[in-house]
């Protein structure tokens, strides 16, 4: 990723904290997603992640996530995120790694209680 890539991410982060519906928040939410798959700026990982995106416009997901999102666990997801941002912009992967799997388990746990 690059500066632009960075500041991008960062954008969609404050937009999904600034968000004041779950529809706006998850809007952004998805964004950020989105763009973290842009910004390796590799057509594989950006192909995969647009079939990720439209399992996650899926009724399913969106009934299973309205569900299991509180402002608690949200405002986790939103540092999850900063978290995230922030070891891809030092460009330590291990870091981001260990933060998306971190966030990728809290997601689970509370959308499918395991």
């Amino acid at each position: 990723g690059n500066a632009n890539d960075f500041n991008a991410l960062e954008s969609f982060n404050k937009k999904a904290e600034n968000a004041e519906t779950f529809e706006e928040f998850e809007r952004w939410d998805a964004a950020l997603h989105q763009g973290i798959a842009r910004a390796t700026h590799n057509r594989l990982i950006m192909d995969i992640y647009n079939k990720i995106t439209e399992a996650r416009s899926g009724a399913d997901w969106g009934e299973l996530k309205r569900r299991s999102i509180n402002d608690e666990r949200r405002k986790e997801y939103e540092e999850d995120h900063r978290r995230v941002v922030a070891a891809l912009r030092l460009r330590d992967a291990a870091k981001a790694e260990a933060e998306m799997l971190s966030h990728l388990q809290r997601v689970r746990k509370n959308l499918l209680n395991y």
